[in-house]
């Protein structure tokens, strides 16, 4: 097991992220300020808090044995945690083009003209051009289909999230939405599909799932790579679903990314957007120049010419150098989403 090293100072704003210097595989470089983009609201924040306290020895030990692409599950009913190791796909969904992934309910006529997003592929980060979605009930189908999460865990701490319908009843997010490295795991997750300006109803996790690379990671060290996870709800909200799809390493660095979310700067629970360039195409990673903050985190990144797919999964922000990280939609991804449908 690696070990746990828990970040004490935290930068104090009203929502407060953690401050990590982290190693990114791949084509990334070491040592970089990498924060995970979920808002915490720190009530009783105990520092001493043991993240571990709910592994059993039988489960610290297939931590040990497993990849990174191991599967937690935690039934937020019974409470129960399971870690189940995959060698081989779960599903192999046909494509007529090649690709690997799933499919989204609507087709591209039924989304909005992608000349409304006044898209400029020079976005700077350090301007905030971000735009507010507020015509959420004239296309229900799209932007409702993005979804506000508000998570609760065990010792006191509440934090807000963003998510991506990709099933009736399956969404994808962030790992560190459901599994905080200092926080540990979540105990109740709400969904409201568009947010606090839509008409949609909301409803409550049922279990999640996230990857035991994330998982058996450490503060100080986070593996973004295998940073993603799918939550389960009881009830199919009519919302419509995003597709998800590996893409090639040429389309990402030549693409333009729009990434959709709840921002905690903002009102809350209101939706904005910002498009951006991407680069560094790595295994399981990509840069993306969109504005972003706490909040946002697992909040889909889609390209602006085939927005109803989902391409990567908004994880964190780097300050110093001036990028946001996404975790791209590999075939685990897309393996882990056809598991919960």
């Amino acid at each position: 097991m690696k070990k746990r090293i828990f970040v004490t100072t935290l930068a104090l704003t009203f929502f407060i992220p953690l401050l990590l210097y982290v190693s990114i595989s791949g084509n990334h470089p070491t040592n970089i300020d990498l924060i995970p983009q979920m808002d915490y609201d720190l009530t009783d924040w105990d520092p001493n808090f043991d993240v571990m306290q709910d592994f059993t020895p039988e489960i610290v030990n297939k931590m040990e044995m497993f990849s990174d692409r191991a599967i937690f599950t935690r039934n937020l009913d019974s409470q129960e945690l399971e870690l189940e190791e995959f060698s081989e796909p779960l599903f192999r969904p046909f494509s007529e083009d090649g690709f690997y992934g799933t499919d989204s309910s609507w087709g591209s006529a039924d989304l909005p003209s992608i000349s409304m997003y006044d898209v400029d592929s020079r976005v700077i980060i350090g301007s905030d051009d971000r735009r507010h979605i507020t015509n959420l009930q004239a296309h229900p189908n799209g932007y409702a289909a993005v979804v506000f999460l508000e998570v609760t865990f065990p010792n006191g701490v509440t934090g807000t999230g963003s998510g991506t319908m990709v099933g009736p009843t399956t969404i994808l997010t962030a790992g560190h939405v459901l599994f905080s490295l200092t926080h540990g795991w979540a105990t109740s997750i709400r969904v409201t599909p568009g947010g606090t300006q839509s008409n949609f109803s909301s409803a409550w996790a049922t279990s999640f799932s996230t990857t035991n690379g994330w998982v058996n990671s450490s503060a100080n060290n986070p593996n973004f790579d295998f940073d993603y996870g799918v939550i389960r709800i009881g009830q199919n909200l009519n919302t419509g679903w995003f597709g998800a799809r590996t893409e090639t390493n040429s389309t990402l660095n030549n693409g333009t990314a729009m990434v959709i979310g709840f921002p905690g700067d903002k009102a809350r629970g209101t939706m904005w957007y910002d498009t951006g360039s991407i680069s560094n195409a790595a295994t399981r990673s990509f840069r993306h120049f969109a504005d972003t903050v706490g909040g946002n985190s697992g909040g889909p990144v889609v390209l602006i010419n085939n927005w109803q797919y989902v391409v990567g999964i908004h994880v964190a922000g780097n300050q110093s150098q001036q990028f946001n990280l996404a975790a791209r939609v590999t075939t685990d991804v897309i393996d882990m989403i056809l598991n919960n449908q």
